[in-house]
């Protein structure tokens, strides 16, 4: 868009990137392959502490994953919210994981046991990261939430869906900022306004006619790459970049005869009175 500046996205030369933590800046820079994730302190590196989206991953910057399921919990916590931020399932032994934090006990949610504060469904218990005990909640069939808005902030393939003006986020609250919003982590099923789910303003073009314009096939024999120094070709196939607006100046520069230039005789490529027009189309 013409209206705002082309995001920066170049690699970092420092390991610093991002626009979040002591690292991140308005360079906005990427992380490098070698060290492919950008925390949220805005360091590059590979580590879970860098990569894991739990662990806050800047994936606008880098790489980021989420973590393994299945992992039986080492530690007593579970699941991805609060005090949970590695995805554990709980062991048959304590079966249960919470999602809230408990009034009698004092446990924050992400903690695995096997008391009521645990298991309850309407306690909030995780049933992807443990066994569930659904008998106190009528919203509930065989321990899977039915599909809804929320009742109790939580959202997810055991909690319901968030309300139509609110995100689902990869902890499973729900909530408007862009903490909840964001792709890819904003839980899209879950979540009616995630980024992933908003609808361009203006007429549905979906199912507008595409007609070819031209006999050329991408990838054919007569669509070639760049091979000599100095050519270049303008694409917006990844998005506008930093130096897009100096390569279309150039380009207009050099081909399409839009500048003061010694091709200025042959006039402006959008001139309807001219070959130029035709020739396009």
């Amino acid at each position: 868009r013409a209206d705002r500046a082309p995001a920066k996205r170049a690699v970092s030369p420092d390991n610093t990137c991002g626009s979040n933590g002591t690292g991140g800046g308005a360079d906005n820079y990427t992380c490098p392959s070698d060290l492919p994730c950008c925390s949220i302190n805005g360091l590059c590196g590979s580590t879970n502490d860098y990569c894991l989206t739990t662990a806050g991953c800047q994936s606008g910057f880098g790489n980021c994953t989420a973590p393994a399921a299945g992992t039986i919990s080492p530690d007593e916590t579970c699941v991805l919210i609060s005090s949970g931020i590695a995805g554990y399932v709980c062991s048959t032994a304590d079966a249960c994981c919470s999602g809230k934090h408990t009034a009698t006990n004092g446990a924050d949610s992400g903690w695995r046991g096997s008391d009521t504060d645990y298991c309850s469904v309407s306690a909030g218990c995780q049933s992807a990261y443990g066994i569930c005990d659904a008998s106190d909640n009528s919203t509930t069939t065989g321990g899977k939430a039915t599909p809804g808005t929320s009742t109790n902030g939580q959202c997810g393939s055991n909690l319901g869906t968030c309300a139509s003006n609110e995100c689902c986020s990869l902890a499973g609250f729900c909530g408007v900022t862009e903490d909840y919003c964001n792709s890819p982590d904003c839980q899209v099923n879950y979540g009616p306004a995630c980024d992933a789910n908003k609808i361009p303003s203006g007429t549905n073009t979906s199912s507008t006619p595409r007609d070819e314009l031209g006999s050329v096939l991408y990838g054919s024999a007569r669509v070639y790459d760049c091979s000599q120094t100095r050519d270049m070709a303008l694409t917006f196939d990844d998005g506008p970049f930093i130096y897009t607006s100096h390569i279309k100046y150039y380009l207009e520069l050099r081909f399409l005869g839009t500048k003061t230039n010694n091709i200025s005789d042959k006039g402006a490529i959008d001139n309807a009175s001219l070959a130029w027009p035709a020739l396009i189309k």
